[in-house]
């Protein structure tokens, strides 16, 4: 985690992401507690070790602690998903998210069939 211009970040491959206020401020106390834990036999130190320390957190408990302190990511999710499932192909979606393709392709027939819906609403005369 990085702070630049009195904003945290996380670094992504070369992309530092900033992190909401409260998601940072957990972040920082989480990565606390991990570097207190003894590594795994590997040498790792997870940033959010499961139950035992040797595997991460799953993603379900990833989600549960962070809705536990008001933080919901499935709207973001859902959102981010949306916006990409309507700039995107299926199969470009597919790739870069690691959706199987049926899921990619579900995603993007919804997107369309939600503009398709509105449009049609709006070429039919006032009645």
């Amino acid at each position: 985690m990085t702070t630049i211009n009195g904003r945290c970040h996380i670094q992504l491959s070369q992309h530092p992401l900033l992190l909401p206020p409260a998601l940072a401020r957990l972040i920082r106390q989480q990565a606390a507690v991990a570097a207190a834990q003894p590594p795994t036999p590997a040498g790792n130190r997870w940033l959010f070790p499961g139950r035992t320390g040797l595997r991460p957190y799953t993603s379900l408990a990833a989600v549960t602690h962070l809705n536990n302190h008001d933080i919901h990511v499935r709207a973001g999710r859902t959102a981010a998903l949306i916006d990409l499932a309507g700039q995107l192909p299926a199969a470009v979606l597919a790739s870069l998210l690691g959706l199987h393709p049926d899921t990619a392709d579900r995603w993007s027939r919804w997107i369309a069939s939600d503009w398709a819906a509105y449009l049609a609403a709006r070429t039919q005369p006032n009645q």
